[in-house]
């Protein structure tokens, strides 16, 4: 809904766009529609969702699938499942994705889908629940907001963005942290895939998690300088977490799996 927290979160974001080198001030022209939000904005927003946003989440999925076949699914022993040999000594496929796989999808999407359903045809004031206030307030250009926070889900990387005094290094390391998951896979090459049996990825992996709540919490706090040196420490150990995972993946000491593990496995 265009609300006033709508008005505000997006002249916020479309600010961002300044920071870029000598065109940030026309590119912010661009995606605005003119100098200020305004219904132009919603035009071009509505645009940038049903097209680019679009094929950009198409190609995402495909990509996805694409390096899923290469690399095959992972499970909690990390066993190839399609390393098993036969009677036979010929190799078994395991199980396949369809109709085994793609039918406990189908039938989480279709949960998901009924109450989905359920509160928008049948209780469509419910959401007030899971978003704010400001969301039923009409867009107000003479009223801005006490305290524009993003949503939980996104106040990590507002507290690492706000941990870095330079406004473009903090763009920067924003869409770093929002990006760099994506490429895990080619980062963790370790060829054992549980982390049961890589203690020291085991021990970063909680470290990451319990820094990620940590920002989770900072980041919908008032930017106070209290809070600056934590959330500097907090940015730190989630960038060193992934750069320094192709070392520790390639030369961390790994367990060896039980009896059980390497009788499936083999």
């Amino acid at each position: 809904p265009y609300s006033n927290l709508s008005y505000w979160a997006g002249t916020v974001i479309t600010s961002l766009l300044k920071s870029i080198p000598f065109i940030g001030g026309w590119v912010t022209t661009l995606v605005r529609g003119g100098p200020g939000m305004s219904g132009d904005t919603l035009n071009r927003f509505m645009a940038l969702h049903v097209t680019l946003v679009f094929l950009v989440i198409v190609g995402l999925i495909v990509f996805h699938i694409l390096y899923l076949h290469k690399v095959g699914s992972n499970n909690p022993d990390g066993i190839e499942i399609k390393a098993n040999k036969g009677p036979d000594g010929h190799p078994v496929d395991g199980i396949p994705f369809h109709p085994y796989y793609s039918v406990k999808d189908l039938f989480g999407f279709g949960i998901w889908l009924i109450i989905f359903g359920a509160i928008i045809f049948y209780a469509p004031t419910f959401h007030h629940i899971f978003l704010e206030r400001t969301m039923s307030t009409p867009a107000n250009p003479l009223k801005s907001l006490p305290d524009v926070t993003p949503p939980w889900y996104l106040s990590p990387f507002y507290a690492m963005l706000r941990s870095i005094p330079n406004k473009t290094a903090g763009i920067l390391l924003m869409v770093f942290a929002v990006l760099v998951p994506f490429v895990l896979p080619w980062l963790d090459r370790n060829p054992v895939k549980s982390t049961r049996y890589r203690p020291v990825t085991r021990v970063l992996l909680i470290i990451f998690f319990i820094n990620f709540f940590v920002l989770a919490y900072l980041g919908e706090q008032p930017p106070l300088p209290k809070y600056f040196f934590v959330e500097r420490l907090g940015a730190f150990i989630y960038v060193a977490f992934f750069l320094l995972l192709p070392f520790v993946s390639k030369f961390e000491p790994t367990r060896t799996p039980p009896a059980r593990v390497r009788f499936h496995a083999h």
